[in-house]
């Protein structure tokens, strides 16, 4: 592509002397200097900058302040102007800043667009404007459609794109999308060796085990590009063919019973197509096609590369969820006392009451719309050993059987276990009224961290907390909304009482509305601010792990620490967990939470080891 500027806009203003007697005639000849400012302003940026540079600048906004004299320069006009847009962009591009975005090439430009869209922030950066068309699509539709669209940058952004990156849009990716993606990619002409091609997919056969078998569309793109990421020379019509026949062998072999197995490798490895037509049928044996002509040893090599695959298959199983931020939560969530704090709870059918409200805990330090895909995670149902099968209108029907005293009791478990761990250190509350939701509610925080101890509706409060903080030691110091000052002084007699309108009203809503299970899980506002509170808690103690962000709101610590995928595999004595890359994993890292290893009551004895990925 031949280097191109595009104005998205230009808004002009003129500043004319008072004393010109027609300044519309100014402004008029000035608009129309602009039909030649493509011209002049091609010549201007030509001298400046490289026509064959590939790089992409990206500059919001460009303010020129210029004086042209309409008695000399007026004629001039449109070299001035593009002269001026000229130095202006050319400083941008050397200086830099917040409103520059530059990228080597279309390619790394597409490659971060679909990391963006695949985190769900790329409508949030004003340099993807281009892109604004694909935003009503589905995930799935967006990125096929902007890698289709781009031609031979479709396939460099890809093969561009991190281990982590590639797997997750892969698996963001429906199977007719995957194809359509592959289809794409794979029409360059190529003389490659099928030889060629079966032995380099023999030796990228490891990178496509996470994918189940029946995965067959995800695991051919991936099987392509990991292949062509490391031999160049094979991308193309071949490659994909090839690919498409191991992956299709894969699948037979894994869904097969073991004489049919038998049946098919014995077929592949004497050449027999009329074994493999009864087999598999026409379509089938057309796809075995290339394996036949597959020398005796590549054979061989290949599919001694697909039976490990299938036989560690029988011994460990590798999953992959988009929660990956749930297994830096889970050390805190084993501590919390679930088991006390709910003993008078009911069970949920065959589930525990502490085994729900872990679940449901862990679905709510998640975000109030993440909470739901948290909650239907399969990998983190089977982690949490809750069934497939329950829905959340079962949990809301559960949750209206919960009693006043047993979310009492739930409430003073939290503050001691608060206590016993030095969340709580109290010496200072604060006590206010903050309007949430459909009413107002008091909240009581320790101050040092922020921590809550408790949520309630406004009308329960002075019965609510006189049981609950009974018996426990009262704080040196509290502040408090003036409309609660005698409510405080009965509850809080010992302690110097300070009624001060200056309390973290904003902030505290903001992290209310961030936990706030939708009402399909927690149609109850009273059990709601219960689990809201156990989960903030939940989350200050993971923020008090990381120098530096002990007061981040928890939108903040989502978005930073707890945005990331995971792939999970699982054998007879371990499971390890490839932890993706959240933005400030450098953090996660220094304070050793992203490379280590943990056991669970409700695990079992299989231990848990969480290892960055790459």
């Amino acid at each position: 592509m031949s280097s191109t500027l595009h104005i998205r806009r230009l808004h002009n203003r003129y500043l004319v002397q008072a004393e010109v007697a027609q300044p519309e005639e100014i402004r008029f000849a000035c608009e129309a200097a602009l039909a030649n400012l493509p011209r002049t302003l091609a010549a201007a940026l030509g001298e400046r900058l490289p026509a064959t540079d590939p790089s992409l600048w990206f500059i919001r906004r460009l303010p020129l302040d210029f004086a042209i004299d309409p008695e000399v320069n007026l004629a001039r006009a449109p070299d001035l102007w593009a002269g001026e847009i000229a130095d202006a962009a050319t400083a941008a591009i050397e200086s830099g800043g917040d409103e520059v975005v530059h990228f080597p090439d279309r390619a790394n430009y597409l490659a971060h667009f679909l990391v963006d869209l695949l985190d769900g922030c790329a409508w949030n950066k004003w340099y993807y404007a281009q892109m604004e068309g694909l935003r009503m699509l589905s995930t799935s539709t967006a990125l096929r459609t902007a890698i289709c669209d781009s031609g031979e940058d479709g396939l460099q952004s890809l093969t561009s794109l991190s281990d982590g990156a590639l797997y997750s849009l892969i698996r963001s990716l429906h199977p007719s999308d995957a194809d359509r993606v592959l289809a794409a990619i794979s029409c360059a002409a190529t003389s490659a060796d099928e030889s060629a091609c079966f032995a380099a997919i023999a030796g990228a056969w490891h990178r496509i085990l996470r994918l189940a078998a029946d995965e067959e569309e995800r695991r051919r793109l991936l099987l392509f590009l990991c292949v062509g990421r490391q031999n160049p020379s094979l991308i193309g019509e071949t490659l994909r063919e090839t690919a498409t026949a191991a992956c299709w062998l894969a699948r037979h072999l894994y869904n097969s019973p073991a004489s049919e197995a038998d049946i098919l490798l014995q077929a592949l490895q004497q050449g027999d197509l009329a074994a493999l037509y009864r087999f598999s049928g026409l379509e089938g044996a057309a796809r075995f096609a290339p394996l036949l002509r597959c020398s005796p040893d590549c054979l061989s090599a290949l599919l001694e590369r697909i039976a490990q695959g299938l036989a560690s298959r029988t011994n460990e199983e590798t999953r992959f969820t988009a929660f990956g931020g749930a297994f830096l939560l889970l050390p805190l969530l084993d501590d919390f006392p679930a088991e006390a704090a709910t003993y008078s709870w009911p069970d949920l059918g065959d589930v525990s009451a502490a085994q729900a409200i872990r679940v449901l805990l862990l679905a709510s330090c998640m975000g109030h719309e993440r909470s739901l895909g948290c909650f239907r995670d399969p990998l983190l149902r089977d982690l949490m050993q809750i069934s497939r099968h329950l829905r959340a209108d079962m949990v809301a029907e559960w949750l209206s059987r919960i009693s006043r005293e047993a979310i009492r009791n739930f409430t003073r478990e939290l503050f001691s276990w608060h206590l016993q761990t030095g969340a709580a250190e109290a010496e200072s509350f604060q006590l206010f009224i903050i309007e949430h939701g459909s009413g107002s509610a008091v909240l009581l925080q320790d101050s040092a961290r922020r921590v809550w101890l408790y949520a309630g509706a406004i009308d329960q409060a002075s019965e609510d907390l006189s049981c609950i903080f009974h018996g426990l030691p009262q704080p040196r110091n509290l502040q408090c909304d003036p409309s609660l000052t005698q409510l405080a002084g009965e509850i809080f007699s010992e302690s110097q009482i300070q009624s001060s309108p200056e309390l973290p009203l904003a902030s505290v809503a903001a992290d209310l509305d961030y936990l706030a299970l939708p009402v399909e899980f927690v149609p109850a506002r009273r059990i709601q601010l219960a689990i809201s509170t156990a989960a903030q808690g939940l989350l200050r103690l993971f923020a008090c792990k990381l120098h530096g962000f002990a007061r981040s709101s928890l939108e903040y610590l989502y978005w930073n620490f707890l945005d990331c995928h995971a792939t999970v595999t699982e054998t007879t004595n371990q499971r390890v967990v490839c932890l993706g890359h959240p933005p400030l994993h450098l953090v996660l890292s220094m304070a050793g939470m992203n490379r280590c290893n943990y056991q669970f009551a409700w695990f079992g004895d299989r231990p848990c080891a969480i290892y960055p990925e790459g």
